[in-house]
């Protein structure tokens, strides 16, 4: 309080005043003196203390509405200016915004932003404000949440959190970030929808300097700041993301074509550092899961990148467990471990197994499984090496890698396959290349194409020192192993006949693998012994390879059919073949299949040509002997003994009983005297190759004498091999037996299969020869008696004709004169005589065109006599037989100059013999009939079996052979009608199980 009487306040006195209370007011940044001054009875009215005191708290009040005021005037800005800034979606330009305006609110020194990664459960420094300096400090700084600070306690609590003094030791606060000890320091929970996502963080380096209305503006800008905040988050995840997915767009695209291997790597290594950070020492390593083995292709250490990796000495390529590197850790995890992030490798657990190789220099570390997707099979991996600080890789660079490891992985996979594919390819193409050229013989091609697969399996690294190579005869069951390799070494022909598994058997004689797998048709791959046991319990292999590690065998297959076996196999090493190899073993196989089929049909046809080359001396041979029996018999059996490099060689005969043989010729000549005498006759039941080939119907191959019960020596002792085979007529199965014939050799394994089908095609024409012959005569017999027969019918021919004109005359004279019935009985005779000897009868006519009647009886209309034997044939066979017949007559009213009887004779006789040569069960029959010239033509074809090539050229000349009954002479005496009415009989056209067709002219009557 103020008196006006006291000196220094004469002013007042000035003024009139008496007393005044005056009191300072700070507001809005200013400074201002307020008082009260008393004009009236000082006395009566004075200012006492209690006035001042209400004055002071009146001003008071005022100071601090008007900085309440302000402050939210302040607030209110911040809020704008926060809000202005949520539309950026920059979260580091909206923490400088909140950091810059609390600090303005609170005039704090140090005010920062920091935001919460839920992901590595860390506080990431956003922004750092200096207030006294204004300026930022820039400095990213990470608080794991493990660490006892204030700002994790927040993190766990989520309730803000503040210490007026800091100066005790016992908690480290987030001012560790700043330089310098801060005595005062306040944190406010940013929490959005019931989620932390930052700290709001003020410090000052002195004690109190933090004050509640500091306190209370930043706990009032924390909900607003805590959503800005968190949308910003948001935005930049989301820009992040679309970042991340462009870029991983732009890596899939840069990297979709399908190399080799290293072109592939290198592919990947050029894009992916594009988004590698400095220092990234990325490596880029592949995993055979088979053989278990690691390889490195890129490697970068220490920001450079290592060249000649095939021979480092810690990257080389090595198998799991050799080394204890960061891919071997991940693979002998008991657990999947699809990814190894290691931000800070000195405090991790297990740095210890990680050898000094691999982690010299290593702060942290970013490893990626590179796994198929749809298999789950690792493919290799991808990995970052930090040399230079730790928390070097980021999660977007993680995310990076996450999402580009499965493409990676099947990038990786598909450019194995296909290096593996175009190595194949290289090596098969090699293969049929080599065995291109034809070998001369099947056992030539064999070992050509052993040579040839261990030259292609070999590139590939395919193990072939125990190679099997088996070939299977199926006409004969038997098994041969031309190619045996065991340990590298090929086995001699004693060594296999040594060992059952090797030795030519017949298939039944063992069940082993090879015989599963031809009998089957179906590949075997077992990759372990205990693979091999397996497969042979479960299939009920009684002889399973037991020697061996490993089994890999497919069949070789011409048109379907499995003619062997190629088998990759190991006694030491299991696990070497995979599917793979199986597939690329099958192609082999089929290609060795073809090239020895090849092979053996050109060694057939060699063996053919000069076959046949031996068939045709033997048939002109056999012609020029003429058409006697033992000439010609002679001819064959010295053919034979000559072709098969015989010493001696004998034809014997079956007696009619079928009991026993009788040698008819042998060959050299002197040898046969001596045989007449000691073995002229042989019964069927004696122990003689040629009796057991009777008694079997079936031709004898004995290669080795000594080794046969039935064999008994004619020869001194000097047959070493013999051949007999059975002369049967039609050389059908069926086919009666008429003898043998046999060829003795003085060598062991002189007569082989080709001298078997050499001896087997000319017995058939040993057969045909005693036909022949012993069809001569009766040709020359039956030539005579169709001779006579045609000459009779044309006498019965004129017969008819004479007897029908004296018929006629009698008619004429019954119709012209009245005779008296004793006469006429008399002529009636002539009539009686006609219908005994069933000559056709005259048709009664009337008087008025008798005169112009030709009876001539050779006259006949060939289109109708063809229809109604057709349907007298259809008639009388429709019921027993399933027959068709349709005919195309194209002569209508055409005459022919051929009795009825004859032309029907003629049709029935083709019409027959179409029927008994059906195909089935059922036959079809034409018959056609058109005009050449002045000869009328006649065919009758059928779809049966057609006409056989050795009788051909004989059906029109002798009587036919059939498997049941007497020969067929019908064709024969087709050919003598035709012929005495003066036309032809012949073999229009026939083929094999097509048909054949059979014609006859004969001439027109007309002409």
């Amino acid at each position: 309080m103020i008196n006006a009487n006291q000196p220094r306040y004469r002013e007042l006195a000035s003024l009139g005043l008496h007393d005044a209370i005056v009191a300072p007011l700070h507001a809005l940044d200013q400074d201002y003196l307020i008082g009260l001054c008393n004009k009236r009875d000082p006395g009566r009215y004075p200012f006492l203390a209690a006035d001042r005191m209400v004055l002071e708290s009146l001003l008071a009040s005022i100071e601090a509405s008007l900085r309440t005021m302000q402050r939210l005037y302040m607030e209110n800005e911040a809020i704008a200016a926060i809000n202005q800034e949520i539309t950026t979606g920059d979260i580091d330009s909206l923490s400088r915004v909140i950091a810059t305006q609390v600090a303005r609110l609170t005039e704090v020194k140090y005010t920062a932003v920091f935001s919460y990664d839920e992901g590595s459960e860390e506080l990431v420094s956003q922004f750092v404000w200096d207030q006294a300096k204004q300026v930022a400090l820039s400095r990213k700084h990470r608080i794991s949440c493990p660490k006892q600070d204030l700002g994790v306690q927040l993190a766990n609590y989520r309730g803000h959190c503040g210490l007026n003094d800091t100066t005790s030791p016992i908690h480290p606060l987030l001012s560790e970030i700043l330089e310098g000890d801060m005595a005062a320091e306040f944190c406010v929970p940013l929490v959005s929808q019931d989620t932390l996502v930052g700290v709001l963080y003020m410090a000052s380096p002195s004690v109190n300097d933090i004050s509640t209305e500091d306190r209370s503006s930043a706990q009032r800008l924390a909900p607003l700041a805590a959503v800005a905040l968190q949308n910003a988050k948001l935005l930049a995840k989301q820009s992040d993301d679309l970042r991340l997915d462009r870029a991983i767009i732009r890596l899939h695209n840069a990297i979709a074509d399908v190399l080799l291997e290293e072109e592939q790597t290198e592919q990947i290594l050029s894009v992916l550092q594009d988004y590698m950070p400095e220092g990234h020492n990325l490596f880029i390593a592949t995993y055979d899961e088979h053989h278990r083995q690691i390889r490195l292709h890129v490697v970068f250490e220490n920001d450079k990148r290592i060249d000649a990796l095939d021979t480092h000495p810690l990257y080389k390529p090595r198998f799991v467990g050799a080394r204890n590197g960061l891919i071997d850790y991940m693979l002998t995890r008991q657990e999947p471990m699809p990814i190894l992030d290691v931000p800070d490798f000195s405090v991790w657990k297990d740095k210890n197994k990680i050898e000094d190789g691999f982690s010299e220099n290593l702060r942290c570390c970013l490893v990626l499984e590179l796994r198929l997707p749809h298999t789950d099979e690792i493919i290799g991996w991808i990995g970052l090496r930090g040399m230079q600080d730790a928390h070097m890789f980021g999660p977007e660079l993680r995310t990076l890698l996450q999402e580009t490891a499965p493409y990676l992985a099947v990038v990786l996979h598909n450019s194995k396959e296909y290096a593996q594919r175009a190595r194949e390819r290289e090596a098969v193409i090699k293969f049929q290349t080599e065995v291109s050229s034809l070998s001369e013989t099947q056992a030539a091609e064999v070992e050509q194409l052993s040579h040839s697969i261990t030259t292609a399996l070999d590139g590939l690294r395919l193990y072939t020192g125990d190679l099997l190579i088996a070939l299977y005869d199926a006409e004969q069951t038997r098994i041969t192993a031309p190619v045996v390799f065991l340990d590298g070494k090929s086995l001699s022909a004693e060594e296999k006949a040594e060992d059952l598994a090797y030795r030519d058997r017949k298939i039944d004689e063992r069940n082993g693998f090879v015989e599963w797998v031809l009998a089957n048709d179906r590949s075997i791959l077992a990759n372990t012994f205990d693979d091999i046991q397996s497969f042979a319990r479960e299939h009920g292999i009684a002889s399973p390879p037991l020697r061996f590690q490993c089994w890999l065998g497919v069949p070789m297959r011409v048109s379907g059919r499995p003619i062997g076996v190629i088998a990759l196999r190991s006694t030491k090493d299991a696990n070497l073949f995979t599917d793979t190899h199986l597939e690329l073993l099958t192609t082999i196989a089929n290609q060795a299949a073809i090239a020895l089929e090849n092979a053996k049909k050109h060694q057939d046809i060699q063996e053919l040509f000069v076959q046949q080359e031996a068939l045709y001396r033997a048939s002109r041979a056999i012609a020029e002997a003429g058409v006697e029996r033992d000439a010609v018999l002679r001819t064959i059996v010295e053919q034979a003994t000559i072709n098969t490099d015989s010493h001696m060689g004998a034809i014997y005969l079956m007696d009619p009983n079928q009991e026993k043989l009788e040698l008819i010729v042998a060959y050299p000549p002197d040898f046969f005297a001596e045989l007449k005498q000691s073995h002229a006759q042989i019964d069927v039941v004696d122990p003689y190759v040629v009796a057991r080939a009777v008694r079997e119907n079936e031709a004898q191959l004995v290669e080795n004498v000594e080794e046969y019960s039935d064999f008994v020596d004619v020869s001194n002792g000097v047959t070493k091999s013999e051949l007999a085979v059975v002369l049967r007529d039609g050389g059908r199965k069926d086919g009666v037996i008429r003898g043998v014939i046999n060829v003795e050799h003085k060598d062991v394994g002189g007569l082989d299969r080709k001298d078997r089908l050499f001896l087997i095609s000319l017995s058939n024409l040993a057969v045909a020869a005693i036909q022949n012959a012993v069809q001569a005569k009766e040709l020359a017999r039956n030539k005579s008696i169709a001779i006579m027969g045609a000459w009779g019918a044309d006498i019965v021919h004129d017969v008819n004709r004479e007897v029908s004109r004296i018929r006629d005359t009698i008619l004429k004279i019954k119709l012209k004169y009245r005779l008296d019935s004793d006469l006429s009985a008399e002529l009636d005779i002539v009539d009686h005589v006609a219908d005994a000897m069933q000559l056709p009868k005259l048709p009664m006519l009337g008087s008025h065109d008798s005169s112009n009647t030709d009876y001539a009886s050779n006259i006949s209309v060939l289109d109708a006599v063809v229809a109604a034997e057709v349907e007298d044939f259809q008639a009388r066979r429709v019921p027993h037989t399933q027959l068709e017949t349709d005919h195309d007559l194209g002569c209508l009213d055409l005459e022919v100059r051929v009795h009825e009887t004859w032309l029907r004779r003629l049709i029935r006789h083709y019409l027959n013999n179409a029927e008994r040569h059906p195909r089935g069960d059922k036959i079809c029959i034409s018959v056609k009939t058109e005009r050449v010239g002045d000869m009328a033509y006649v065919y009758v074809a059928d779809d049966g079996v057609g006409v056989r090539n050795e009788i051909r050229s004989q059906i029109f000349e002798v009587p036919i052979p059939h498997p049941h009954g007497q020969p067929g002479q019908g064709l024969l005496l087709v050919r003598h009608i035709s012929e005495m009415h003066g036309g032809f009989a012949w073999l229009e056209w026939t083929e094999s199980d097509r048909g054949s067709s059979f014609a006859f002219s004969v001439p027109i009557a007309s002409v």
